[in-house]
């Protein structure tokens, strides 16, 4: 009896035992899968971290489409692991996420803010030039604004570039004469008070805000481009640092020889939408990464696709990713070009390979045609070549072009930054090429802003940003630091001039008045946020509320400085109010779509 009760415990015991050796390797399967989820990071994963710590915590869409190196797409959610397609990338979905709340944002520094470093140069009086240089320069400029190097080896370059640099056209350009301009405005014939009378509430108040503003004047660079065509190009994490006269010879050629602007920003907030919806739009994206979205149904009267439109040109709009990403086969047939809007998916794909990322190169080599031989042209690109990760194993053009950077002095993320960008000097050197060739150089105009800042290369915050101190040469402590960058307006016409010089803080949402008055277009100054550059409008650029510059001085985490370095809180309080109420206009513009209401009641035609 003794023995049959050892027997069964001895079995109970074994069973235990098995059942145990079962549990611990379903444990370690378990935690070998974990290990290697946790330990797969993506640019996607990056850049989203990035965008959250930039605007208030609150998510925005992924960038691009990430991919693995054999060039299939494979988009990713923040921190989610997400199976590969087989083919096409995974859209987004259609529908429209849910609005951020309507209060304007006003985030705090969350720590003690550093000030700009007291040995940055002070930015040059803003005052616009009151008519057009006519001394041709003896040397062009070499750096950026704000003590960043444009050219940014911190040794020398012992290889060339294997592309040839672009030459300038052997015949002179026409003469650019700016238009005689009389006293005058840039405004419309709309009586804000009036339809204010009439109004309800919500437009009530858009319409008393407006009526309040004073119209900036015309000047001697109105109408300046007048008949031209006009390329826009938002570049997907350009920066300053890219321009190198021996390594970018197109990019330096088309900063120093057209319209040069020293002090440039641009907002990082909502990503590449965000961006986009910046340089397009001429507004900050107050709904975040949704802004863009938001417009696939208002009337965009004033994007330059609108109001070239007007005047019968031919445009239309190109990206060389997925054409549904962001919903721009949506918002993008709605930005006023004749053509329509073409991406990979809905006929890009004839003219670029499907790799990740995608060339800039091939998408001009295929696009150039469509629309060169036209008599007016309006074209808008939304380049990729530039976009994360930063490395040579998974980034096609970082791997395309390694050789060309092995040489530079900076680490290895950064030197396959500047590679990827590589390829967008390139399609630069191709599309001006091209418009030599078509003697169009002279009468077309290239505008290329970034759409942010390369996050891609840090996900740390302010002060800890490594990869970025590499590129720009200098620690980055602040937002206007981080979110500086380079604006190019170039055209064939303006390379025999002496270079037009902007030294004003200028920010993305500049653009767009600034062509406007540029193009001699009927706008109304009133109505964008904005300023047009050449103008007697208050030169004012921002990242939000709390980090701004104005020609008096510079504003971090809401304590302003003068240029001689005093602190003047009124100057500040009343800068800081006048941002808030720019970023409240946006919202409303975004909300109601009050250009759409502005032409349903017949002020706009």
């Amino acid at each position: 009896m003794e023995e049959k009760k050892q027997d069964t415990k001895k079995k109970i015991l074994m069973a235990l035992l098995s059942v145990a050796a079962i549990l611990l390797c379903a444990f370690a399967v378990i935690m070998a899968i974990l290990k290697k989820n946790g330990n797969r990071t993506t640019s996607t994963d990056v850049e989203s971290s990035a965008d959250r710590m930039i605007m208030n915590d609150t998510p925005v869409p992924n960038e691009e489409t990430e991919s693995d190196p054999t060039g299939t797409a494979t988009p990713e959610a923040t921190n989610t692991a997400t199976p590969e397609p087989t083919e096409t990338p995974i859209p987004v979905p259609t529908e429209t996420p849910t609005p951020e709340p309507t209060e304007t944002p006003t985030p705090e520094p969350t720590e003690t803010p550093t000030p700009i470093p007291t040995d940055t140069p002070t930015p040059e009086p803003t005052k616009a030039p009151t008519k057009a240089p006519t001394k041709a320069p003896t040397k062009a400029p070499t750096k950026a604004p704000t003590k960043a190097p444009t050219a940014v080896p911190t040794k020398e370059v012992t290889k060339e570039p294997t592309k040839t640099p672009t030459k300038a056209p052997t015949t002179a350009p026409a003469t650019v004469t700016p238009v005689p301009v009389a006293d005058g405005v840039n405004a419309l014939g709309i009586d804000f008070k009036k339809l204010a009378s009439t109004d309800n509430a919500t437009y009530k108040a858009i319409d008393n805000y407006v009526a309040s503003l004073t119209p900036s004047k015309k000047n001697a660079y109105t109408g300046m481009f007048k008949g031209k065509n006009l390329i826009l190009i938002s570049a997907e994490a350009f920066s300053a640092e890219v321009i190198n006269e021996k390594l970018t010879p197109t990019l330096y050629r088309m900063a120093t020889k057209g319209i040069n602007f020293t002090d440039y920003y641009q907002p990082c907030g909502a990503g590449t939408t965000g961006g986009e919806f910046q340089n397009i739009m001429g507004m900050n994206p107050m709904r975040g990464g949704n802004s863009m979205k938001l417009t696939a149904n208002s009337n965009n009267y004033f994007t330059m696709g609108s109001q070239l439109n007007r005047l019968g040109y031919f445009g239309k709009a190109y990206h060389n990713n997925s054409y549904t990403y962001y919903d721009r086969h949506k918002t993008h047939i709605n930005l006023g070009y004749s053509a329509g809007y073409m991406g990979y998916g809905n006929g890009m794909e004839k003219y670029v390979q499907k790799l990740w990322p995608e060339s800039d190169l091939e998408m001009m080599v295929g696009t150039i045609p469509e629309y060169i031989d036209k008599e007016h042209f309006n074209i808008y690109y939304m380049s990729v070549s530039g976009h994360s990760a930063y490395n040579f194993s998974s980034n096609a053009m970082a791997k395309k072009n390694k050789d060309r950077v092995k040489n530079l002095g900076y680490n290895e993320s950064v030197k396959a930054y500047i590679a990827c960008n590589l390829e967008f000097e390139d399609a630069m050197a191709y599309l001006v090429k091209k418009l030599e060739e078509k003697d169009k150089a002279d009468d077309t105009v290239i505008v290329i802003s970034a759409d942010h800042y390369p996050y891609g290369l840090d996900c740390e915050k302010l002060g800890n940003m490594p990869n970025l101190d590499n590129l720009y040469g200098y620690k980055v402590v602040n937002a206007l630091q981080r979110d500086h960058s380079r604006l190019i307006i170039w055209s064939g016409c303006l390379e025999d001039k002496a270079p037009i010089v902007v030294s004003a803080p200028t920010m993305s949402i500049d653009i767009l008045p600034t062509l406007s008055n540029l193009f001699g277009t009927e706008w109304d100054s009133r109505l964008l946020p904005g300023r047009d550059v050449f103008s007697d409008a208050m030169p004012l650029a921002y990242v939000d509320q709390y980090n701004w510059k104005t020609d008096k001085g510079t504003c971090v985490g809401g304590t302003f400085r003068t240029n001689d370095g005093k602190v003047d809180k009124t100057y500040g309080s009343k800068i800081i109010e006048l941002i808030k109420a720019k970023r409240n206009y946006c919202l409303n513009v975004i909300d109601n779509d009050y250009f759409g209401h502005l032409y349903k009641t017949g002020w706009l035609k």
